[in-house]
Formats: structure tokens, C-alpha cells, sequence
């Protein structure tokens, strides 16, 4: 019998074919409804399974084949006995059809909790023949549960505008600390277009946690956001509020929030301006760039494209026309390289005034295969010379700049800054030329200087980059380090690099660090500050870090006020502290005042004192003053310090991948 039932198989298989082993999945679910999953397993009437994790994918279930199953346990179905609750699941379970493929669905229920919430899901099915007994494993989908509305978390509704400058509310509570301010920023990029719904957030910490983010829109009435949420715009767990556009006026408009922490000073964010265009109108339209195009005959359609963006921005200018001008319009460049600048200092700049203008390759066109170029190293003609410039889906090989004194403002955007080696010292972008620096879903190559100064940093990766990957970063969310070799000793690279670096004349204070990962290859120095100034308000949470080649170390030496490192791993090298350096101690701990580090894991922490009043020591509970907590933090070798410290090789995590989760209350 089962020679003839593998003979059926086999049959059916060459008949289907294997196909594509995948789940099938919406991105985003509203509560209190159906969400279907459809299988293709390629494999027909096989046993299947289906089931979903809050938890990530990092730590999946191991066979005993060595395979895993990258859904990190708890798994719902499978832990709430789902067969007993057919309300809510269906078809979670049983045989895929002829052609290999099924259904299944979750009926979600109508709880508020769960908007905002992201699950990973995929399927597997059974192979009686396979060493494992497991078939064929589809990769993990995300999906977000979503209110009602199609909105994680609750929306904004807009007034008639604020009235003058928002109050600095009081202090809340009483205590030493009482007038720490939140540290907090916007996890976005100002000017954004909204032609839909979607999603406004901010990230906040505080040494006494963080109680509530209040958000209004335009004057109206003032939201609250008490927990941290998956933004599906960012993906990114922060303060997350809604925004629909058929709310609004078309136009600029503006949002603020006012931080607060459960005890300490609130801080009231500068204001964030956004564009609302629901009804699709503020934009000066679409222009087609090719290398066989002409900027005398051509007149920028697909057939008749022009041939340099820069031609293409004014004729952006001539279609928008007052008063948004070339705002909101998008230039589509095919395949090749493209010189990024003007033709001449006299060449009308386009303009700018509302928001940003694009620069992208066509739809069937790689990020690989479009290219922005300089002849002339990058100073020529000062660029595009507008406002608000955003580069998407290209690779750069030129400085980007702008004419100065002009105030202007450069959006990078899912782009591959590509160099020409550690010779390459080039600057691409600088603060020198731009107000401010955004990148986002980008990455930088095999140069010196990578995501220098920028004020946002998310979802980025810098590989093979030959100095700091992150120096005078304000904030850095969710981004990756690959493959960096320089350091203490250089490992034949003349830069003495780390990944991120305070610097003094850059880097001001409320600096937040959030979901750095740097763990593959990575042989330099790390977190370094090394400065005779003082931070006010720096957080770094959530960060994965692995070095190697001692002595590369992670360096804390510059006096702080309200510190806080959360929820990290230092792995691989020691995290070196200096007790009083450069300044005699300060008021508690390495002369840092109002210092939270806890739930981190260290491979070794080392506290240096210079001047030689205490020697090189580990921390202990006898040595933290007031106000300075090391607590619950594991040691991999080395004096164990602090409360609630545990030592040794054996480290057990209870959340999921670093930075893609919510903080826990505990992580050891």
C-alpha cells in the first residue's frame, strides 16, 4: 500500500510539478475579520499545517535533520488546540488538493488590543519518506492586525489649526530624577506625501519609562498612545498614531506630540509638517529620462523621453507651475548612468516649495542598472539645486550635493551608495551642503565615509565600508553592519573605524540608537565616545553587537546625563568604561550621573579609571551611586556586577529577533 501511494505521488508530482512553496497572505488584517491564508506546497494531498508567532523568526523549531521551521515558538494554533475553536480557525490542518494547494483562515476577533499587532506565518507539510518526516517548509510572511479602519492604532483627526506654541507641560512626579527630560524623536521623514492612510510614529525613552506619547493634528484634540506598536509604514516598533488623508485639507499640514514619562520632565517634539494629498492633486506629474533622449526635441513621455534629470526637473517645474512647482513630481530614469548635476551655473533650478521631488528608475528597471554619476567628482554645478530632493531606487557614485547657502534637504531612499574601495574617501553627503540628511531601506558599499551625519538613519545597511559606518548619526533605527574590517589595529586598513562614533561638533543631545544589528564579519571597534564634552539624553536599545579581534572593544568614556543602555548584546569583545575620563567624576558612576543599564549582555565589561584612584575594576553593587543602576545583566566572563547579574557561556533569550520586537519586561 504504500508503495502505490509513493507511486501516486510521484505521478502527480510530475504531472504539478514542485511549483512555488509559498503562503499566500495579506500584509495587513483588520480585527473582527476573516484573514485567508492560501497554500501552495507544490506537493499533492499532502499533509499540511499551518500556524503563526507573535514571537519572530529567529528562534525556530529545530528537526533532527539540522532544517528548522523559522517560526519561533509559541505557535497559536498549535498552543490554544485550535481544533477545539473551529470559530476562529479553519483548515489550519488537513490534505492540499491535486494541484499541491489549500485554504485556511483566521477569524480575528474584535479585540482593540490587537491593532497594531504583527504575526509571522507559514505552513509545512508531513513526508513519511524524508528523514525528518517534514516535507517542503514555505518561507514566513508578516502580516499586521489592524483596526477597523485599516489603521494600526488609533487616528488623528485634524482641527483648524494650533493656536500659537504648545505648552512645556510640568514636570510629573517628584524625586531626583523628576526632571530628567523623555528622549525621544520622529521616526520620520518631514514633507511626506500621504495619498492614503498610514502611519505616524515616534520613538521615546526615559530612565523612569515612558508613560504616554499625546499626538494632535492641526489644533484637534489631543491622542494618546500609551504602548508601543508595529508601525507597518517603518516597520518599526514605536509610537504609533494613524492618519487618514480625507481628514484633512490638502496641503501642509502639521502634527505635534508631547512625550511623557511616568516620572520626569515631558519633552514637546518640534513640529512635524506633512502633506496631505487624498485628493491626489499635488503633484506636477510624471517625466521619462533615457540615454537615447533628447533635452532640445524631446518633451518627457515614455516615447519621447528627455536625456539628464536635470532637464526632466524643469519641465517638472513648467507642468506643476505655482505654487508647488516641481513638488510632488517624479522623475523615471531607464537603464544607465546619468550625470548628476546642472549643465551650467546659469540653469534655472527647479523648485520645491511643499515637498519632495523624485528622481527614481522606471518600474522594470533594477536599482542596479540606473546609475547617478559625476565627471567631475561630485562638485559640478552644485547638483539639482532644489528644495526638497528625493533619490529612490537608483545607485549613486557621486557626491550628492546642493548649492549652499540655499536651505535644502536630501531623502535617500532605498539606494545603493556604491564606492570604488578604501581609497574612495570621497564625502557623498554632508551637513555642509544639506539642513538635513535622510535614509532610509538604503545601503553603502565598499567606500570610506558611509551614512555620515544624517539626521535619520532606518532600515539600513552598510557593507564593506572602510571608516565609521554611522559617525554624527542622530538616529539610528533598525539598521545592519556587514563586513567591516579596520579597528584598533587596522587589519591592513588605514582608518581606525568603529560603528558608531559620537562626535562632539555633530552629534547633539537626545541621540537614540534603536535596533542596531552588527554581528556578521564585523572586525572594528564599536559603540565609541571618547570626548572631553558631556551627552544629555543618549538611548541605545535593542542593539545586537558582535566584534572581533580584540582589541576592538566597545569605548563608553565621555561623561553622561541621562543614559540609558537597554536590552542590549555586546558579545565578542569587552565593553571598556572609563571611571573619570577625561573629567574627575562627575556625580555617580564613570563620572555619568542618572545612568540605566540593564537587561543587556556582556561579554566582558571593563571600567578603567586614568587617574588612578581605584584601578582597572568590574562593577559592583558597592560601587553604584545614586542614581546609577546596573541591573539584571548577564556576564559571559569576567567579575559579575550590578543587581540581578547571572554569568556564564548559557545565554537564553526570551524575546525574538533584536529590534524587531516589542522591549519585554524581562529579558533575563
Amino acid at each position: 500500500m504504500t508503495t502505490i501511494f509513493a507511486l501516486l505521488l510521484a505521478i502527480s508530482s510530475m504531472l504539478y510539478g514542485q511549483g512555488n512553496v509559498q503562503i499566500l497572505v495579506n500584509k495587513t488584517a483588520p480585527i473582527g475579520s476573516p484573514l485567508v491564508f492560501a497554500i501552495e506546497s507544490g506537493e499533492p494531498f499532502a499533509q499540511y499545517f499551518v500556524d503563526f508567532s507573535f514571537f519572530g523568526t529567529e528562534n525556530g523549531y529545530q528537526l533532527s535533520s539540522g532544517r528548522t521551521i523559522p517560526l519561533s515558538p509559541p505557535w497559536v494554533y498549535y498552543q490554544v488546540d485550535g481544533n477545539s475553536l473551529p470559530q476562529v480557525f479553519t483548515g489550519f490542518n488537513g490534505l492540499t488538493d491535486y494541484g499541491g494547494n489549500a485554504a485556511a483562515v483566521f477569524n480575528i476577533p474584535s479585540w482593540p488590543f490587537l491593532s497594531g499587532l504583527p504575526f509571522d506565518t507559514l505552513f509545512f507539510t508531513l513526508d513519511p519518506f524524508s528523514n525528518d518526516y517534514v516535507g517542503v517548509i514555505s518561507a514566513p510572511k508578516q502580516v499586521t492586525i489592524v483596526n477597523s479602519s485599516g489603521l494600526a492604532g488609533p487616528k488623528l483627526i485634524p482641527g483648524t489649526g494650533f493656536q500659537g506654541a504648545t505648552p512645556q507641560p510640568g514636570d510629573v512626579g517628584t524625586g531626583q530624577y523628576s526632571t530628567l527630560e523623555a528622549i525621544a524623536r520622529w521616526d520620520m521623514v518631514p514633507r511626506r506625501i500621504y495619498r492614503s492612510k498610514g502611519h505616524i510614529g515616534v520613538i521615546a525613552f526615559h530612565y523612569n519609562q515612558i508613560d504616554r506619547i499625546e499626538f494632535s493634528a492641526e489644533g484637534g484634540q489631543w491622542v494618546s498612545v500609551r504602548e508601543t506598536r508595529k508601525n507597518p509604514d517603518s516597520q518599526t516598533w514605536e509610537y504609533t498614531i494613524a492618519v487618514d488623508p480625507a481628514d484633512f485639507t490638502q496641503g501642509i499640514a502639521t502634527i505635534r506630540a508631547v512625550v511623557y514619562p511616568k516620572n520626569g520632565r515631558p519633552r514637546v517634539l518640534a513640529d512635524l509638517e506633512v502633506v496631505m494629498d487624498g485628493a491626489g492633486t499635488l503633484t506636477s506629474g510624471i517625466v521619462h529620462v533615457t540615454k537615447t533622449g533628447n533635452d532640445t526635441t524631446g518633451d518627457g513621455s515614455p516615447t519621447n523621453p528627455f536625456a539628464t534629470p536635470f532637464r526632466a526637473l524643469q519641465e517638472l517645474n513648467t507642468l506643476g507651475g505655482a505654487p508647488h512647482y516641481a513638488s510632488g513630481g517624479t522623475v523615471l530614469l531607464g537603464a544607465g548612468q546619468y550625470e548628476f548635476m546642472r549643465p551650467s551655473y546659469g540653469a534655472a533650478a527647479p523648485l520645491t516649495p511643499t515637498t519632495w521631488v523624485t528622481i527614481s528608475s522606471e518600474p522594470n528597471v533594477t536599482v542596479q542598472d540606473v546609475a547617478l554619476i559625476d565627471p567631475f567628482g561630485g562638485n559640478s554645478f552644485s547638483g539639482m539645486s532644489t528644495k526638497y530632493l528625493r533619490l529612490k531606487d537608483v545607485t549613486v557614485k557621486t557626491p550628492v550635493t546642493t548649492k549652499t547657502p540655499l536651505e535644502d534637504y536630501l531623502w535617500l531612499d532605498n539606494v545603493v551608495l556604491q564606492g570604488n574601495g578604501p581609497s574612495d574617501s570621497r564625502v557623498y553627503f554632508s551637513l555642509a551642503w544639506w539642513n538635513a540628511i535622510y535614509a532610509t531601506d538604503s545601503v553603502a558599499k565598499d567606500m570610506v565615509n558611509a551614512f555620515r551625519e544624517v539626521d535619520l538613519a532606518r532600515n539600513c545597511l552598510v557593507d564593506t565600508v572602510h571608516a565609521d559606518a554611522f559617525p554624527g548619526v542622530k538616529m539610528i533605527v533598525n539598521c545592519e553592519i556587514r563586513n567591516q574590517v579596520g579597528g584598533v589595529d587596522n587589519n591592513g586598513n588605514p582608518y581606525h573605524s568603529d560603528l558608531w562614533q559620537d562626535r562632539t561638533n555633530l552629534t547633539p543631545t537626545d541621540v537614540i540608537v534603536y535596533g542596531l544589528k552588527a554581528t556578521s564579519n564585523v572586525t572594528q571597534q564599536g559603540i565609541f565616545t571618547r570626548s572631553t564634552g558631556e551627552h544629555s539624553g543618549i538611548a541605545i536599545v535593542n542593539c545586537d553587537i558582535k566584534l572581533t579581534g580584540y582589541p576592538n572593544q566597545n569605548q563608553w568614556r565621555t561623561r553622561s546625563h541621562h543614559f540609558i543602555l537597554r536590552n542590549n548584546s555586546f558579545r565578542g569583545v569587552p565593553f571598556l568604561v572609563a571611571l573619570s575620563d577625561p573629567q574627575p567624576v562627575y556625580d555617580g558612576y564613570w563620572g555619568s550621573t542618572a545612568a540605566d543599564w540593564s537587561k543587556n549582555v556582556f561579554y566582558k565589561l571593563t571600567v578603567i579609571d586614568p587617574e588612578g584612584s581605584s584601578g582597572t575594576t568590574t562593577p559592583s553593587p558597592s560601587d553604584i551611586s545614586s542614581g546609577t543602576r546596573i541591573r539584571n545583566n548577564h556576564f559571559v566572563t569576567g567579575t559579575v556586577g550590578g543587581l540581578g547579574a547571572t554569568s556564564g557561556q548559557s545565554i537564553t533569550k526570551t524575546r525574538g529577533a533584536f529590534g524587531s520586537a516589542p522591549p519585554p519586561p524581562e529579558v533575563f
